[in-house]
């Protein structure tokens, strides 16, 4: 006899525990099942911007950024030679994600979603719900009855491959991060770019930092043998000699993911919803991800419960939740794609640069997009930032 739920959310990470902690709260029946087990660590730059500080506030978990984050002034981009700040209108933080993901996971547990261990193995979706299989860790088979399946299973989603929404896109790059100690950067965020790939390096305390290097497949090939030193190689060619991410100071392990793209058909359909990483991925350039995922996991929960209210009203939701996906994601995307082609290409940095030191005001739409404090501008305002950026 199957196990029956109003909805199942694959993926415990921040998408997947909101969408259940808002659905929970609700009043619905929810699982929420994830293969791993919790607290674990995760690849990312562990950076909230002002969106996602914000979303955390409306779930009532404020108190964390508080009580585990550390404050961030601004970002500090680095490119050619070139510097320029981005000061932040009020504090982001960087908080760990193995702290982060496992209190939202708390709190919605608390709130009455019910985990459920184990491996997504098969979806079965008709008119009337989906019927889905799950291998727990004992080797038995649970059978999971519910209305509706959300897929918030990161870049590489299961629920997505199974119900052959997404399939990925092979773009060369590769991440790879862990947590350093003797890298003092004063409640800035620092970012390091070049032709050859990226580094981001976020605080955590007054002596310590996330690092995350974005590299080639090449570079990663190179590496092979022994990446700690490629790693190091790879920061001092990227900062020109300023930064220096020694091996020896690594703090546990590291984590990797690549290539780090994916292509995702539509992220709703029927009796499926897609949130975070598994509904689109976004270059990790301006540190969106987190705050994606909660918005997202926002709009999903709304979705789902205007349509098990209204059983009429699912094809609208479903449609209006995938149209603001889409809109969320291009916005993100164009701004991620404006910010990097001012600090890859040497002749844009320094003209940049120098505009944003002469006239800083020109630049707060882009800085307060990049914060997640307002939206990304448009295509026409875009265009005009990056004129006057090279002017």
């Amino acid at each position: 006899m199957p196990r029956r739920f109003d909805v199942a959310v694959v993926g415990s990470g921040p998408a997947g525990a909101a969408c259940a902690l808002r659905l929970a709260r609700f009043g619905f029946a929810v699982a929420l099942i994830d293969e791993r087990a919790f607290p674990r660590p995760k690849l990312c730059g562990e950076y909230l911007n002002l969106g996602a500080v914000r979303e955390l506030g409306e779930l009532g978990l404020g108190d964390l950024l508080d009580a585990t984050g550390s404050p961030l002034n601004g970002m500090r981009l680095f490119a050619h030679g070139e510097v320029a700040d981005f000061a932040f209108s009020s504090s982001a933080y960087s908080v760990s994600r193995e702290i982060l993901d496992e209190r939202i996971r708390a709190e919605a547990l608390a709130s009455g979603a019910q985990a459920i261990a184990g491996r997504l193995q098969s979806v079965a979706r008709s008119d009337f719900g989906v019927e889905t299989t799950v291998l727990q860790p004992s080797g038995e088979i649970l059978e999971i009855s519910t209305r509706y399946l959300v897929g918030a299973d990161g870049m590489r989603s299961t629920v997505a491959r199974l119900c052959d929404l997404s399939a990925p896109v092979a773009d060369g790059r590769f991440a790879i991060g862990g947590h350093y100690e003797g890298l003092a950067l004063s409640h800035w965020i620092e970012m390091y770019a070049s032709g050859n790939g990226y580094i981001a390096l976020n605080p955590l305390t007054d002596e310590s930092a996330n690092a995350v290097f974005v590299l080639s497949r090449e570079h990663l090939m190179r590496a092979r043998k022994d990446l700690g030193d490629e790693l190091t190689r790879f920061s001092v060619a990227v900062t020109d000699g300023s930064r220096r991410v020694e091996n020896e100071r690594l703090q546990g392990k590291r984590n990797s993911i690549g290539p780090i793209s994916v292509r995702t058909s539509q992220p709703a359909a029927k009796n499926v919803l897609l949130v975070g990483d598994a509904a689109a991925f976004v270059d990790p350039f301006t540190g969106q991800g987190v705050y994606l995922a909660l918005s997202g996991a926002r709009r999903a929960a709304a979705a789902i419960s205007r349509a098990l209210h209204h059983a009429a009203e699912e094809r609208v939701a479903w449609r209006e939740y995938a149209a603001d996906i889409r809109s969320a994601v291009m916005e993100r995307k164009r701004l991620a794609a404006m910010v990097k082609m001012l600090v890859t290409f040497g002749f844009a940095a320094r003209r940049a640069a120098a505009a944003l030191r002469r006239r800083p005001a020109d630049f707060v739409p882009l800085i307060e997009a990049v914060c997640g404090n307002r939206p990304a501008p448009g295509r026409p305002e875009l265009a005009l930032t990056i004129a006057r950026a090279l002017r």
